[in-house]
């Protein structure tokens, strides 16, 4: 009895209605679990559809909803036991019978395309580019349907593939950097000591024309000289939040109004 007093609450932390399932109580169980997948799958199925606002407006929702649910379902289960010991009424579903029962929402889950929410978070992983804007230690919230029907603008903080960048497919090493040029913009891009005419003293530049379908990337960190050409195809979302250090939490000020 006190294996499942423990075990069954943080089955339903982990997956709602699990511990109900596990418990014996099938109908809450399945009903918890259906509730806890509909919620999720509605909200971030309907962000989708909506503009950047509404995409993270839902998305937060679908966050507080599945906290909810999962703390929801682990409290019924324990209170449900507590009942069940209280009038001394043992539930007689069979243990064999519980775990088919279980294998439904599982296999469900497996079953069922995972949606993608519309913010994805990152880690700045130490690096210094984007100081004074973002910390090394950061970790952001990327929106990465921010390009499906748009184009990056200049001064946005975005994430890219480098792998796409280097063999054209997907996933990889991402870089978080700002957009410094888009297509048609002539911008001043560093030039190594090595490039430099003979004679030349301190940071060189070369005037260079954004190609159409590329876009520029450069530091705001003046210690660093970041800066390089990317595809419209490596793009992977724009930056919009910062979670941590919980002291910067908040939205990303500035992503469209940084200057060169």
């Amino acid at each position: 009895m006190k294996f499942t007093v423990i075990f069954t609450p943080l089955a339903s932390l982990i997956l709602p209605g699990s511990g109900q399932i596990l418990s014996g109580l099938f109908i809450p169980g399945v009903i918890f679990f259906a509730l806890w997948l509909a919620s999720d799958y509605t909200l971030i199925v309907l962000g989708s559809s909506l503009d950047a606002d509404g995409r993270h407006a839902t998305y937060f929702a679908a966050l507080a909803c599945d906290v909810l649910f999962r703390l929801g379902s682990a409290i019924d289960v324990i209170l449900r036991l507590r009942s069940q010991a209280g009038t001394r009424r043992v539930c007689q579903r069979s243990i064999v019978a519980r775990g088919p029962a279980l294998s439904v929402p599982v296999l469900t889950l497996v079953a069922l395309p995972a949606p993608e929410p519309a913010l994805k978070a990152y880690a700045m992983n130490g690096n210094r580019t984007l100081l004074p804007l973002i910390t090394p230690d950061s970790r952001l919230l990327v929106d990465k349907q921010a390009y499906h029907t748009a184009k990056p603008e200049k001064g946005d903080i975005i994430v890219i593939s480098t792998r796409h960048i280097a063999e054209g497919k997907v996933g990889g090493p991402h870089i978080i950097s700002r957009v410094a040029g888009i297509a048609g913009e002539r911008v001043r891009v560093p030039v190594s000591a090595g490039q430099q005419n003979p004679g030349w003293e301190g940071q060189g530049y070369r005037e260079c024309l954004v190609g159409e379908g590329n876009i520029y990337l450069a530091s705001i960190n003046p210690a660093s000289q970041m800066a390089f050409f990317a595809p419209l195809t490596s793009v992977v979302g724009r930056a919009e939040y910062i979670y941590w250090p919980l002291s910067r939490a908040g939205r990303i000020a500035g992503v469209s109004g940084i200057a060169d």
